[in-house]
């Protein structure tokens, strides 16, 4: 796993290099949706990963264990969101306030995910580092992220979109209609990836 991250710092620092006109502001976040999506991957292949990449530019990482009750299933829809667009609408700087904010919701998250708190899900889903400036890119995305429903933990935007994670209770896997019908109502059709979450990821034989 570090080895990939390893890699990944690797070509965020060539690519560095290539574009010599990027602001830090703007190769910060590329280099945040590379590790999003990473880490993404690495959590539906072997539980929850919480990383970050220290002042040295060393990967470091802990794989926590999953809830048992807990799974996750991707909602594609049928239209693209290029990454390049999707950062454009992104701010150059944040306040504080929403700084705070979103640290405390992320923390909450991880502790919700690990220990199985439910009813702390809407408010560790909370957002307001890049998801309310992409509600105008993608159709129905504000209205997601509010949906409520019995089995439905929350929902989120998946990266830089379009694609939108809906965190559930096992058992509960029809809660990702609700999803659908919000794309659906804006004339878009969309498809539902369920993904059992494995506690041990890739085993080589």
């Amino acid at each position: 796993m570090l080895k990939l991250f390893a890699f990944v710092q690797s070509w965020a620092e060539s690519l560095e290099k290539r574009e010599e006109g990027q602001t830090m502001a703007e190769y910060g976040v590329v280099l945040a949706v590379i590790t999003l999506i990473v880490v993404g991957s690495i959590t539906l292949l072997s539980g929850a990963i919480a990383s970050a990449i220290d002042s040295e530019g060393v990967a470091r990482a802990v794989r926590l264990e999953l809830d048992p009750h807990y799974n996750v299933a991707v909602v594609v829809p049928d239209f693209m969101l290029p990454t390049s667009q999707a950062r454009q609408v992104l701010p150059e700087t944040y306040s504080r306030a929403d700084s705070v904010f979103n640290v405390q919701r992320s923390a909450l998250l991880i502790a919700a995910l690990a220990t199985g708190a439910r009813d702390v899900f809407p408010t560790a889903l909370e957002d307001r580092m890049h998801q309310p400036y992409r509600y105008k890119l993608v159709p129905g995305l504000e209205e997601i992220t509010k949906l409520r429903a019995p089995g439905l933990l929350g929902c989120a935007l998946s990266g830089a979109g379009p694609s939108i994670l809906v965190f559930h209770e096992r058992g509960h896997e029809d809660v990702c209609q609700l999803v659908r019908d919000v794309f659906a109502i804006r004339g878009h059709k969309s498809e539902v990836v369920c993904s059992a979450v494995s506690t041990h990821g890739y085993t080589l034989k």
